[in-house]
């Protein structure tokens, strides 16, 4: 395979992740009737204020800066799994599709939640979250590994379809 198509699925498949720990959470956060609770949570650190801090009320400075720091988590987030997609394609592809899914499940327990710790130091977080547990983190993120490992395996199977591999 070649590298831009190599990079291509990654890219695919970081994305779709990316969007599945999205959603993991908000039906999480919905269960436990807390809509966005994570999100705010996750926020935090960039809007300099405590998570779920909403005592400056709905002015229009208050919304435009929880939308900034909304849209820049947004933008963080989906730019680090389109990363981890690019290396999952070179890491968790396996002799068969169930080794793929087991190292993929692998490769975002460990590869997924190391970089989400990194990126809640490189903002200045405490590193605690109220919403998720770490063995929360790290099952959301081994979910995300599986669905990396999932796009991956099927165009292993299918690398004639409309992928242009």
């Amino acid at each position: 395979m070649n590298l831009p198509t190599r990079i291509g699925r990654g890219l695919q498949a970081g994305g779709l992740a990316g969007g599945g720990v999205a959603v993991l959470f908000l039906a999480t956060d919905v269960v436990r009737m807390a809509p966005l609770r994570t999100v705010a949570e996750l926020i935090g650190p960039l809007r300099d204020a405590p998570p779920g801090a909403v005592s400056d009320g709905m002015t229009f400075t208050a919304v435009a800066a929880v939308a900034a720091a909304v849209i820049l988590y947004t933008l963080l987030h989906f730019g680090a799994f389109a990363l981890l997609g690019v290396a999952a394609a070179w890491v968790v592809p396996g002799a068969t599709f169930w080794a793929t899914l087991a190292r993929g499940a692998l490769f975002g327990g460990v590869a997924c939640t190391g970089v989400f710790f990194v990126g809640r130091a490189a903002v200045g977080s405490s590193l605690t979250m109220a919403s998720a547990s770490p063995v929360g983190l790290v099952l959301a993120n081994a979910v995300a590994g599986v669905i990396m490992a999932s796009v991956l395996a099927v165009y292993a199977h299918h690398p004639n379809d409309a992928s242009g591999g």
